[in-house]
């Protein structure tokens, strides 16, 4: 019998690892149209998310992508994905005889060409436009008005409205004429949006008549209908308290089943407006919140007690390091390296003077490293970390320091020999300091070590905790050879006294807790009283402008506002698929 040939299917894993399925091109292309903001997310970058766009765009169907890509923007309301695609498809797309209309309907806004160039040229750089691209864009200004021209005129970082123009030549018609003119002639100000027409009207009025001025503003933007839907969401908390007048015709363009439409704004967004409406409202004060406090007795703080040992540790080292003397030495061999040997000096002192010269600006250069092993490496040392790793990198400095003070010939004079001879002697004692430094920091780590597994199986409600603390620190110091022992009685005295301090106050508010409770109870009475009654003038503030029934008439509009938007979400004709992740991915 033949030998039977099983084919085993192929193994499938999404992002997240788990198990799933093939899917088609087309599939795989809408789902990224339709769902992704070229944003960074949580098994994806932005950049793969471009990555993959251009592998499946170049895959797919011409003539499908640019319909889906329309789609996408047009009833989607997807801006960087198309801008992406579009930038993407331009080389595939020369020649096709509707790339020119396809160019032309996926341009939604005059940002939409910004964004696209800026992406093309990042693909293809020192490349030529497309004629398809150029004619579609050229004919896409056909529905920008001055007003649209100027608000969008500096969309881009690289690339603005004014290049876009000199690159596609877009033809005047009585709609962009004024527009396209005071753009190529630079005197194009967007004084008529929104944002320039609050910011003139805030500048031009006096403190006492600045809200009414604010007021007039918003009711101009409002009745000329030249604020945007999705501005008209962003600016509800400012409208409601800066023009409470134009109530009214906010809840009317709110539900503006037109302009609804047109905004192509997701029940989403309007949910969310909602949500923060609630907030508007003064907000009674909870009286347990003021009491969690009460819910939970004092705890040892062991995490911060062996933090804090460390830097204790420290203070010796750090009270001995020569800092006025360093500072006056870097200073001193800075003015060697700016001065110059000048006509009075004889050929020897000539000769010294740049002998000098050049060893400070050698140990100059070893300023920087020297300061990162004190400050980044021995003060900032982690328990957890291998102290031999100090150990080499002081010993890598100090062999760089030693050999150029070795490296450095005799010099002839006196004079010169002597500050050659103070240099070396200061810098001799700032490694010793150093050396001393980093067996302080071997010290306290295997004090903080052997701490640490005293206080794994410690009460952290008991005073007695403490006790064993002080006791443990006590005998580890006694029976240590500390390196240095100058330092060793400073830091037994500062430890000592530290814990025995933070003993004290663990007693204070631990053994008199139920007396300590009443006293903290009548503090935080008194500030839960305080809050009620600002609470309560806000309260009668809020009834006595009438806000209450302001924010109800609001929020009604915003929930039918919500109902109509409802007509935005895309629906599909036909069989629909739905993809399920069953994957376990994301459980837990």
């Amino acid at each position: 019998m033949d030998q039977l040939n099983i084919e085993l299917p192929e193994e499938i894993y999404n992002l997240a690892g788990g198990e799933a399925y093939r899917v088609s091109i087309h599939y795989e292309l809408v789902s990224l149209l339709l769902t992704s903001f070229v944003q960074d997310q949580y098994y994806r970058t932005s950049q793969r998310t471009i990555d993959q766009l251009k592998k499946v765009a170049l895959q797919a169907d011409p003539d499908f992508a640019a319909k889906a890509a329309i789609f996408a923007r047009k009833q989607f309301g997807m801006r960087s994905i198309t801008h992406w695609f579009a930038a993407i498809m331009a080389p595939r797309l020369s020649g096709k005889t509707w790339a020119k209309r396809f160019y032309q309907k996926v341009i939604h806004r005059p940002d939409d060409m910004v964004k696209t160039l800026e992406y093309y040229y990042q693909i293809n750089p020192d490349t030529r436009l497309p004629n398809a691209l150029k004619k579609g864009f050229a004919k896409a200004f056909d529905r920008f008005d001055s007003y649209q021209i100027a608000k969008y005129k500096n969309a881009g970082k690289n690339i603005s409205l004014m290049d876009v123009v000199r690159l596609v030549h877009p033809k005047s018609t009585p709609k962009n004429e004024q527009g396209l003119k005071l753009l190529v002639e630079g005197t194009l100000a967007n004084t008529q949006t929104w944002e320039s027409l609050l910011s003139a009207a805030g500048k031009k009025a006096t403190p006492e008549t600045k809200k009414a001025a604010k007021a007039a503003a918003w009711h101009g933007l409002l009745s000329t209908n030249k604020l945007g839907y999705f501005a008209l969401l962003r600016n509800l908390r400012n409208l409601f308290y800066q023009a409470p007048e134009s109530l009214p015709l906010v809840c009317e363009q709110l539900t503006d089943k037109q302009r609804i439409k047109n905004s192509l704004v997701l029940p989403f967004r309007l949910d969310t407006a909602y949500q923060a409406l609630e907030s508007l409202a003064p907000q009674k004060p909870v009286r347990e919140y003021y009491y969690a406090y009460f819910q939970q007795s004092p705890s040892v703080p062991f995490d911060y007690l062996l933090k804090h040992l460390q830097k204790i540790s420290l203070k010796p080292f750090l009270k001995h390091m020569p800092k006025a003397q360093l500072r006056k030495l870097l200073e001193k061999m800075q003015e060697v390296i700016e001065n110059t040997s000048d006509a009075s000096m004889s050929p020897k002192e000539v000769q010294d003077f740049s002998q000098l010269k050049v060893l400070a600006t050698r140990i100059l250069a070893l300023k920087k490293p020297l300061n990162q092993f004190l400050h980044n490496r021995l003060l900032s040392f982690k328990p957890q970390e291998n102290v031999n790793t100090l150990y080499n990198e002081f010993y890598g400095l100090q062999t760089q320091l030693q050999a150029i003070f070795r490296s450095t010939p005799p010099l002839i004079l006196k004079k010169y020999q002597q500050i050659l001879v103070q240099w070396e002697q200061t810098w001799v004692m700032l490694l010793t300091l150093l050396e001393k430094g980093i067996g302080i920091v071997h010290f306290t780590i295997q004090l903080i070590a052997q701490l640490k597994g005293v206080t794994s199986g410690m009460d952290n409600k008991s005073l007695e905790s403490f006790d064993r603390l002080i006791e443990t620190v006590e005998a580890f110091l006694e029976n240590y050879r500390a390196p240095h022992p100058q330092y060793k009685a400073t830091i037994q005295e500062q430890t000592l006294a530290f814990l025995n301090q933070r003993k004290e106050f663990f007693a204070q508010s631990s053994l008199g807790y139920g007396a300590y409770h009443r006293k903290r109870e009548k503090e935080i009475n008194a500030s839960y009283q305080q809050v009620l009654s600002k609470y309560i003038l806000a309260q009668r503030r809020w009834e006595a402008n009438g806000y209450h029934d302001k924010l109800v008439q609001l929020k009604n509009a915003l929930r039918r506002a919500l109902e109509i938007s409802m007509d935005n979400v895309p629906t599909f004709e036909g069989r629909t698929l739905i993809a399920l992740d069953v994957s376990g991915s994301m459980a837990g």
